[in-house]
């Protein structure tokens, strides 16, 4: 967190955070998440920003035309994504995994009224990266509101900025070889809105004698295997950037018109190491050579 606001500003934004992970974490059995995913078939009644955080999902859902997924839970849990990233088995190198059970995800909608929720039965409820983009935006709303002239926040892959300072001056942002995680690709100025990555290549882990990632394809509730290793999405908002750059890593026929459709502009890596810039003309400084 960086803003022009004093050291209370931190301890605002930690303290909102905590709150966001106390009702989104699906590893919390009292968190509301949880509570909507027991009850799938019922209604569960939650708090206005969990409400938030679903109708986000469900309005994503609808405009990417199901390549963004918001009840692909079980079958993330059917590929060994059943507690936190830190204590899963790291991968041994072995070919991803491309077999094993087959289970779909419930196409049937998730119905928002008032301060009720009802998921499809049978299914469940995966915050995931739309949840974590969504903590940064309200995190930087809020420090705005509150005051701040500018605020840039990052959780994790997601990054927002706002205000009128960083507008006008611009901020550096960096975007990293998904190849080297340690090392970046190039960097640009961004004046506002949102940066988020996803990749097929930093949450690895080693389950049932085969390698796995965490970005399902809705059409096999498998790991994606298609060409794009990796995408970074700038949009007006976190949640939005990071929908974006997950679908395109799932589906390698989106290009620039469907990217600029959805508001946005992005970069993809291709297994073979090309790099295309989708509608982003910023103007790279240092990149390092693939």
């Amino acid at each position: 967190l960086v803003t022009d606001l004093d050291e209370r500003a931190v301890r605002f934004a930690i303290d909102r955070m905590e709150d966001l992970e106390s009702k989104w974490s699906r590893f919390r059995d009292t968190s509301e998440i949880s509570a909507c995913n027991r009850r799938a078939g019922e209604w569960t009644e939650v708090s206005p920003i969990t409400r938030e955080l679903i109708q986000r999902s469900v309005d994503a859902y609808e405009r990417t035309a199901g390549r963004f997924h918001p009840l692909m839970l079980r079958a993330l849990i059917d590929h060994g994504y059943d507690r936190p990233f830190e204590q899963l088995d790291p991968p041994d190198g072995s070919e991803l995994a491309g077999r094993g059970r087959r289970r779909h995800a419930v196409d049937e909608p998730i119905v928002v009224d008032g301060d009720g929720i009802c998921l499809p039965a049978g299914s469940a409820f995966d915050p995931g990266g739309i949840a974590r983009g969504l903590a940064a935006d309200v995190v930087v709303i809020d420090l705005i509101e509150a005051g701040a002239r500018w605020v840039v926040f990052s959780v994790g892959t997601d990054q927002r900025i706002a205000g009128s300072a960083v507008a006008k001056r611009g901020w550096p942002v960096e975007v990293g070889d998904p190849w080297r995680p340690t090392v970046p690709w190039g960097k640009a100025q961004m004046h506002s809105g949102a940066l988020s990555t996803s990749s097929t290549l930093d949450r690895r882990w080693h389950h049932r004698a085969r390698d796995v990632h965490h970005i399902l394809d809705p059409r096999t509730a498998r790991p994606s295997r298609g060409p794009r290793v990796a995408a970074v999405a700038h949009a007006s908002e976190a949640w939005w950037a990071d929908v974006v750059a997950t679908c395109l890593v799932v589906d390698p026929q989106l290009g620039a018109g469907s990217v600029a459709e959805w508001g946005a502009v992005a970069i993809v890596f291709h297994e073979t190491g090309d790099v295309v810039e989708l509608g982003w003309k910023a103007e790279w400084s240092s990149p390092v050579a693939a």
